[in-house]
């Protein structure tokens, strides 16, 4: 016959599950910047609700471009790098995501000097 461990006089309990955050699935975009005589190196990234947000968004960044510069290409500037991906964030992220919907998005917190930036701590998954 088995019997029951105890602790400290008291019956063993079963550990309770650790409780988890929970998680949504948004969009993320990596952004490069390109400067001529320097090359190219990771300029942060976006986050965005939609792919219909993301598209949005990358629109009217290159919009706000053209209407500054016209047609001609900068020394420097940003461009995406490579395609839009899903990724988790916690719902404190998300709530901030749909604050900004009329933006169609947000750049990561530390995107500017972001040469060196911090690690997203969402997997990513190819869309």
């Amino acid at each position: 016959m088995a019997t029951k461990k105890k602790t400290n006089g008291r019956p063993a309990t079963k550990a309770k599950p650790a409780k988890t955050a929970p998680v949504r699935t948004v969009i993320a975009q990596d952004w490069e910047e390109s400067e001529a005589g320097w090359g190219v190196r990771p300029d942060g990234f976006t986050l965005h609700l939609t792919l219909d947000d993301h598209k949005a968004f990358v629109e009217a960044f290159w919009k706000r471009q053209r209407a500054a510069l016209g047609e001609r290409t900068p020394p420097e500037y940003t461009r995406t790098s490579g395609e839009p991906k899903l990724v988790e964030v916690n719902e404190k992220i998300y709530r901030k995501l749909v604050k900004l919907k009329d933006k169609h998005g947000m750049w990561n917190e530390s995107n500017w000097g972001s040469w060196c930036p911090k690690k997203l701590t969402a997997e990513k998954y190819a869309i």
